[in-house]
This record gives structure tokens, sequence and C-alpha cells, in this order.
């Protein structure tokens, strides 16, 4: 009985920890952060896309349009860290001129940053 009890309570913990957030954070006019880990060994890519789509959602609940700005993260380390990402967007009106196509790039000092370029 207090095997099961412990294994239904690693496992209500695990459910709990998957992909932690810090939910929408504000960063300056229109600009807005969101962060975010997952235990695992998982990709830091899974984390950026669940980040990703809560922002987009953040933004349609306003009537606004989510624009990436720039993302890291880093993959999960066995025995060592979880996977992590960090979004960095903005909040728009669908009719902003910033609201284009984006263009990502890599920076070139740091592999898992990319930096987004409006066209």
């Amino acid at each position: 009985m207090k095997t099961k009890l412990l294994h239904l309570l690693i496992v209500a913990t695990a459910i709990t920890l998957v992909s932690c957030s810090t939910g929408v954070v504000p960063m300056g006019r229109d600009t807005y952060m969101i962060s975010g880990s997952s235990p695992g060994l998982i990709g830091s890519g899974s984390v950026r896309a669940k980040l990703l789509r809560q922002a987009d959602e953040w933004c349609r609940k306003r009537g606004l349009v989510m624009v990436p700005v720039n993302f890291s993260g880093h993959d999960a380390v066995v025995g060592g860290q979880w996977a992590n990402a960090e979004v960095t967007f903005r909040a728009i009106p669908p009719s902003d001129p910033e609201n284009a196509r984006p263009n990502y790039e890599r920076s070139p000092d740091h592999h898992e940053m990319i930096t987004i370029q409006q066209r």
C-alpha cells in the first residue's frame, strides 16, 4: 500500500512539473517574455513550441498578434539540467506594420540563440 501511494505521489509530482512556465512577463512597450522548463530527456524545441503556443494564446485572447523577437534554450542533460527555453515576443494589433513575415537567424556567438529579423 505504501509503495502504491509513493508511486502515485511521484507520478502526480512529475505531471505537475512537466513544463513549468513563468507565464507572460512584461519587458517594455508591447514586448513580453515567457520562459519554461520540462523534466525528462527532451529537447529545448519541445519546450519552445509549448511556450510559443502559450504566447500566441495570450495574444489572441487580447485581440493581438504574437510576433517573436528571439528565443533561446538548452536541451536536457542527464543528471544535470532540465530542458529549458525562453521566448521574447511582441503583442501587436493585426494591422501593425511589424506584423510581417519573420526571418530567423542563429546568433553567431551563441548557437542556441535565434534572432528574428522582420522583413
